[in-house]
């Protein structure tokens, strides 16, 4: 199995910065996805030059921290101080809501293609690319930057974590979908590392590509920040690579 090791928040502060190049530096990922609008992505970009072996995609970002562009259009997604909250979810759709969404999202990825990185593909904080009404900007985003690979819908879980047979369904067809409307690569599974390796140790893993998620230098997911070799703990090889090697 190919295995691409994402970290995402790239960009979010200094202490993940550190612990995701640290992270890089031993190995131990092999990609992450900046956070164009983070309080600490200049400092993100100018380090993630010294990996060229590495992919960095963009972490598409409408819920926190403050926007990138003229926030006009999108006061539903904004708190009294005119910064993303977790309105995302609750927000009326409108069309020009949604154009808003595609001039924020524009300029987050164009921000960090004009500081010199070659941007491997697209996720989202909080995973806000695959709420439905989400597609056509996804869509829109990818046709104007050319890009081609983009993360699937979490679609492994842990034992006894397991959505509906319904929701399954949906996100198969919206992975589907994601593939197949401007040709885009993905991989075969997403999850975190947790739901990974509980997967991999049961053998219930059904694919030739796997992304797993971390966030090292989150205070709450410290199990993703240590740089155990968890792939001598599973009953079959995995192979690192990155997103341009998708």
């Amino acid at each position: 199995m190919r295995v691409i090791i994402n970290a995402d928040d790239l960009g979010m502060s200094e202490p993940v910065n550190a612990a995701i190049f640290g992270m890089l530096s031993a190995g131990r990922i092999t990609s992450a996805t900046i956070m164009a609008n983070g309080p600490a992505v200049d400092a993100a970009i100018r380090e993630a030059k010294d990996y060229p072996d590495a992919s960095f995609g963009v972490h598409l970002n409408l819920t926190q921290f403050a926007p990138r562009s003229t926030p006009r259009g999108l006061g539903p997604l904004l708190d009294p101080s005119g910064r993303f909250g977790d309105a995302m979810r609750s927000a009326s759709w409108s069309l020009p809501l949604l154009s808003a969404m595609v001039e924020e999202l524009s300029a987050q990825i164009g921000y960090v293609r004009d500081h010199g990185i070659r941007i491997s593909h697209l996720d989202s904080h909080h995973h806000i690319h695959t709420i439905p009404v989400m597609f056509p900007v996804l869509k829109r985003l990818q046709m104007r930057f050319g890009i081609r690979k983009v993360r699937i819908s979490w679609n492994y879980y842990a034992n006894g974590r397991w959505p509906s047979p319904a929701l399954l369904r949906k996100k198969r067809l919206f992975n589907a979908a994601i593939a197949r409307l401007y040709r885009t690569r993905t991989t075969d599974g997403f999850a975190d590392l947790f739901a990974f390796l509980d997967n991999a140790r049961a053998r219930t893993v059904g694919c030739e590509t796997f992304e797993i998620m971390v966030h090292p230098g989150a205070d709450e997911r410290e199990d993703q920040t240590a740089m155990s070799r968890w792939e001598d703990e599973i009953p079959f090889p995995v192979m690192f690579m990155n997103y341009h090697d998708l």
